[in-house]
């Protein structure tokens, strides 16, 4: 079996150019030892890879394998035998195999443990194994060969008159990975959800409610069963982690916390003995706390590469509190340019990893005195946003908290539904539970009349003041009359 592996990867590196110089060409030469035809085929097919741009094709692989076993002084039937195997390689009928999922697994495999084999000899090899910073380097390159994707593609391409069990198969499955947000105004609007591979934006105030509405978002989709990453670059630990318990259930803070602030441990202990018992219900929540400027994006990848090796788990969805926190590799680009690469490198993550990701973003001081905040209002730069397929801002004024109400806003809506909807989602807080749900029919209206009221107030603070001159005319009719 190992042997037809060999014969596999050598058959996929022909045709498919990444696929050689990304995996065919880091394997190490001696798993290619096995027989003389597979070691000249590997041997030239390696420089040819490296030296040329385009696919090698069969003849000028022939002719350079004769030359090199000529060199060789090997003996005419070494020769004749990796000319026939080269030819086998190029059979049209045994492409097949390579598209047998089972197949590609088993390949997969065995390519990911001899690259891990060859790191580990290395670091031998170099006397790294008695240098704690090697070793570490050592496992980080292990994990990144644990994850890595192996397939060799760089895109996809699509005859769309021919390929129709393709076109049939993308169809079907448009829906399988949405993942819905719990919230029946915002699915219908975004069509069910986003996907993986997608990237939601989240932008408000300061303390105007973009935590609480991520971490409900959390909730919804752990209950889904759904596995979720959040990296926390701004909120304390301790206060994501009480957030987040009365979340889970429901429950209101001094269930957890008793009146003097101290921890009641005895409801702790029975909240984690409800988790245990809906282990099979509930997907896993991992947290990864950083301070501000400690994590790059390179660094958030490897965050996401070593829970998804360590945990044993996918990661289903990532929420990132915040991005512009993180340390920008770009920063010597334009400030919009340099605000947008950061976003297209987290979707290029979701992309790579097959999560679907929100990120929470700020918006600037000023947005307060607006009655509507929107993506005008957002900190640094709105191209950030060309990355994403959706973007809504949390909206509340200071009636609308008072009453237990927010507003979300669909800013930017790539992917919208056909059907008629409205832009503002009003949403209903429970403060003692910290918990987001969708409004009643009588919360609707209450909501309305606030915000109409509101409206009225603002209008009428900032209705033109009369200038001097039309004072005194004002002042001269009282006295007439």
């Amino acid at each position: 079996m190992t042997k037809r592996i060999k014969e596999l990867i050598l058959k996929k590196s022909l045709t498919d150019l990444d696929f050689g110089r990304d995996v065919l060409a880091k394997l190490p030469s001696s798993i290619f030892d096995e027989s003389v035809e597979l070691q000249s085929v590997y041997t030239v097919l390696k420089r040819q890879l490296i030296s040329s741009s385009t696919p090698p094709t069969q003849e000028s692989l022939a002719i350079k394998v004769e030359k090199l076993l000529s060199r060789q002084k090997s003996s005419e039937q070494d020769i004749t035998d990796s000319i026939y195997f080269l030819d086998s390689l190029y059979n049209v009928e045994s492409d097949k195999s390579l598209s047998d999922e089972s197949v590609s697994t088993e390949m997969e495999n065995y390519i990911k443990a001899e690259l891990t084999k060859d790191a580990i000899m290395q670091s031998v090899r170099n006397n790294e194994l008695e240098d704690v910073e090697k070793i570490g380097e050592l496992g980080e390159k292990i994990t990144k060969i644990a994850v890595q994707n192996l397939n060799g593609q760089s895109g996809t391409f699509i005859d769309f008159f021919k390929d129709i069990e393709k076109k049939k198969e993308l169809l079907e499955n448009i829906n399988k990975y949405k993942f819905p947000t719990g919230y029946t105004r915002l699915d219908n609007a975004i069509e069910g959800g986003l996907s993986r591979g997608e990237l939601g934006t989240i932008s408000g105030l300061t303390g105007g409610g973009k935590s609480l509405m991520v971490t409900n978002l959390i909730r919804n989709y752990v209950h889904r069963g759904l596995n979720v990453l959040l990296v926390s670059l701004e909120e304390k630990e301790e206060r994501i982690i009480l957030r987040s318990e009365q979340q889970m259930m429901g429950i209101p803070k001094s269930k957890i916390l008793n009146s003097d602030y101290s921890l009641n441990e005895k409801s702790f202990d029975l909240l984690q003995e409800i988790y245990t018992k809906k282990k099979g219900e509930f997907g896993k929540f991992w947290i990864s706390k950083h301070m501000p400027q400690e994590i790059s994006p390179s660094k958030l990848e490897q965050i996401i590469v070593n829970t998804k090796v360590r945990e044993g788990e996918n990661i289903d969805v990532v929420v990132i509190d915040y991005p512009e926190l993180m340390i920008n590799p770009y920063r010597n680009e334009s400030e919009s340019e340099a605000g947008s690469l950061i976003y297209e490198f987290i979707r290029k993550l979701a992309q790579e990893h097959r999560f679907m990701c929100w990120t929470l973003s700020q918006v600037n001081r000023n947005a307060n005195s607006f009655e509507l905040i929107t993506k005008n209002h957002i900190e640094g730069s709105k191209r950030k946003l060309n990355s994403v397929e959706i973007h809504i801002t949390i909206n509340q004024k200071e009636e609308e908290f008072e009453n237990g109400f927010l507003r979300l806003y669909l800013d930017k809506l790539r992917n919208g539904s056909e059907k008629r909807f409205s832009k503002v989602i009003p949403m209903k807080v429970i403060p003692e539970t910290m918990t987001i749900r969708d409004v009643t029919e009588e919360e609707e209206r209450q909501h309305s009349s606030i915000i109409e009221e509101d409206s009225q107030v603002l209008k009428n603070k900032n209705s033109k003041a009369p200038n001097p001159v039309e004072r005194a005319q004002m002042f001269n009719q009282n006295l007439g009359k």
